[in-house]
């Protein structure tokens, strides 16, 4: 780390998100805007770690939000806090599914990462209907591929 105007210079290889990340989940509301002043004002950040600070100040402010008395989510809110917030962020409509590459290394992860439930086969059915009805498709190769998804056939392995 380099200092710089008042402010260390970082790189992604020195690590320093690693501590970020250990003190982002004990902090407090009172904590809140220091800490997260800190991760933007103590250090001269590149494209990297800025993204690793901004998610520290997430990582914070869910801590913070969590430890007031309106908060104490258990793992089901926990899933869905992640589900909504990659949703929201990310602009992601329709169904959408999380999973680790990790999942291929067990056999027994298979029907989670390769079968679709009936609620995403029937989304999936619509809107290739929709795409073809209105002719939004890049060329006939996608036309084709927009019907088999009409009649529940899937690419790349998966199954309903």
């Amino acid at each position: 780390m380099i200092e710089e105007n008042g402010k260390k210079f970082i790189k992604e290889s020195d690590n320093a998100q690693e501590e970020w990340y250990q003190e982002a989940r004990s902090v407090k509301l009172d904590q809140l805007t220091p800490f997260v002043t800190k991760l933007l004002d103590g250090y001269s950040h590149d494209a990297d770690t800025i993204t690793h600070a901004m998610v520290a100040g997430v990582l914070a402010t869910i801590s913070a939000m969590n430890s007031h008395k309106e908060g104490d989510i258990g793992p089901s809110q926990a899933h869905k806090l992640l589900g909504l917030f990659v949703r929201k962020w990310a602009n992601i409509e329709g169904p959408a599914k999380l999973f680790s590459w990790a999942g291929l290394l067990h056999p027994g992860n298979e029907p989670q990462l390769m079968v679709m439930s009936p609620d995403v086969v029937q989304w999936l059915k619509d809107q290739a209907g929709v795409l073809l009805k209105n002719g939004k498709y890049q060329d006939e190769d996608h036309r084709q591929h927009l019907i088999k998804v009409t009649e529940g056939i899937f690419p790349w392995g998966f199954r309903a």
